[in-house]
């Protein structure tokens, strides 16, 4: 009985959690549009989209084979990670380079180059988050 209680306290937690991120998501997402207005809006939005369009090899698969090869072989986690990482970063460099270069050939002004390197950066975050996760 105290197993199944803690599975359903567990449960209600997890879905408490996911109720509060789709909120905080749909409130966020609503008081872009409201706050940046039509043009920053689809400036951030086209931002997003450049980064995500050109940085989508950051994040080819990796994540799904260092969690295979943890699973066939835990001793071996941190170099597997290692590897990774070093990889990642490495190809970050090389995007997020490709991506405030395009951005300046491309023509487009000062600001949207300074919301396009921003969003670069998160790419590194995100991915890396991403890492962290799958090891988990």
């Amino acid at each position: 009985m105290n197993r199944l209680r803690k599975v359903i306290g567990n449960a209600i937690i997890s879905l408490l959690g996911q109720a509060v991120t789709w909120t905080s998501t749909m409130v966020l997402t609503i008081s872009y549009g409201r706050f940046l207005g039509d043009e920053k809006f689809g400036e951030l939005y086209f931002a997003i989209t450049f980064v995500g369009l050109i940085g989508f090899p950051i994040d080819a698969g990796f994540n799904d084979q260092l969690m295979r090869d943890v699973a066939q072989e835990p001793s071996k986690a941190l170099r597997y990670t290692t590897n990774i990482l070093c990889f990642k970063i490495i190809l970050w460099i090389i995007l997020y380079g490709l991506i405030l270069l395009l951005s300046l050939l491309l023509g487009y002004n000062d600001e949207t180059r300074i919301v396009v390197a921003i969003c670069g950066i998160s790419l590194l975050t995100s991915s890396i988050t991403s890492l962290m996760s799958g090891l988990h």
